[in-house]
């Protein structure tokens, strides 16, 4: 029916948006450690 290919729809978008969103997370998560990992080189020295 028509109301579940909307359904199915708004879904998919919620899903790609969420994906998004965590990708993004991921992303800044990976560049935190990227930076502590290097203070703590600084650290060293």
């Amino acid at each position: 029916t028509n109301y579940n290919k909307e359904t199915q729809r708004a879904i998919l978008a919620a899903l790609t948006k969420l994906q998004r969103d965590v990708n993004n997370i991921l992303e800044r998560l990976n560049r935190l450690e990227t930076s502590s990992h290097f203070l703590q080189q600084v650290r060293k020295y």
